[in-house]
């Protein structure tokens, strides 16, 4: 495997749709990440400072939002103990696999030419070969029609995608849960497709009470007090939840206050 690929692919819908909500500062620090993350195979470091650096966060201010980054677009590695994002190694390990392939026939000199054979015989012609057109077009659903509607950040095809994972149970409420979503969120509701995708129907709750009754995010913020940081960001319920799943000790609780 090569050590760098110099050209990040980017999903330019899927980016726009995830980050909408996010002041241009914090866009910013999202945009440092992800190119520092792509630089080291898509993996962040887990050295605090150095990823501070990078954002050039060198006030408490600063640093608070880097930390709020790392908590909703990252997870912490616990083989590889950096931060990474999911989408973007698995984008990484295609680009990657693409290149080396393309790598290994540079090296047995390319593709083998077209026709190569031909002025072999002269008598030989090229028979045309009619390749029919695929009807690629998506055939949506009644019960998803009645569903969907344009919210002007979700993709259509998308969401569908993720409309035909749900049970028929949840198909049936999710046109009310959806609305209730984004009448709490205000301009700060998520894509539709994402909504689906990570099922935050579930628990239509704030943004602030999601992230803290979220058990990935409580493990990674344990993670990140035990390294002595963001623990002025420590909020009583998620300590409370942290003790409730003994990630960490009591002592150590009353010391985050």
């Amino acid at each position: 495997m090569t050590d760098k690929i110099f050209s990040m692919p980017v999903r330019v819908n899927d980016f726009i749709a995830n980050t909408v909500h996010l002041k241009n500062e914090d866009l910013g620090i999202y945009w440092r990440l992800l190119c520092f993350a792509w630089e080291n195979k898509a993996q962040l470091t887990d050295n605090f400072e150095e990823i501070y650096e990078i954002c050039k966060a060198y006030d408490t201010h600063t640093k608070e939002k880097v930390d709020k980054i790392l908590i909703n677009f990252f997870s912490f590695n616990d083989v590889s103990k950096c931060f990474e994002q999911k989408a973007q190694v698995e984008e990484w390990v295609r680009v990657n696999r693409t290149h080396v392939i393309r790598s290994e026939n540079g090296k047995l000199g390319g593709r083998p030419k077209a026709n190569e054979k031909l002025n072999e015989s002269k008598d030989k012609a090229l028979i045309p070969i009619l390749i029919p057109k695929l009807n690629n077009k998506i055939k949506y659903t009644s019960e998803f029609d009645k569903f969907w509607e344009n919210d002007g950040r979700s993709i259509k095809s998308d969401t569908f995608k993720e409309f035909n994972k749900l049970t028929v149970e949840d198909k049936k409420e999710i046109k009310d849960k959806w609305q209730k979503y984004k009448s709490e969120k205000g301009d700060f509701f998520v894509a539709c497709e994402r909504f689906l995708r990570k099922r935050i129907f579930d628990q239509v709750v704030s943004v602030q009470q999601a992230a803290s009754d979220n058990e990935v995010v409580i493990k990674t913020k344990v993670q990140m007090w035990e390294k002595g940081m963001m623990k002025y960001l420590a909020k009583p319920d998620e300590i409370q939840k942290a003790l409730k799943m003994k990630l960490i000790t009591p002592e150590f609780a009353k010391e985050l206050g």
